[in-house]
């Protein structure tokens, strides 16, 4: 999946910030970004995606950038 994801990005223009999903792998998420702020929040067997931490800053406090 995350080739395909790469491949499609390359033909995007402008910022983007993108979190893709498959069905067929549940426990997998390929996210991305250009020019667009992306946080991945991790918390106990979780994790969240969003812009900035605002948003699940009180489901965990890890964040990477």
């Amino acid at each position: 999946m995350g080739k395909a994801v790469q491949i499609a990005l390359n033909q995007t223009i402008g910022a983007y910030a993108i979190a893709v999903f498959d069905r067929n792998k549940p426990n997998e998420i390929v996210v991305a970004r250009l020019g667009s702020p992306l946080a991945i929040g991790v918390g106990e067997n979780e994790f969240f995606i969003a812009s900035d931490a605002s948003p699940f800053i009180e489901f965990t406090k890890e964040a990477i950038y």
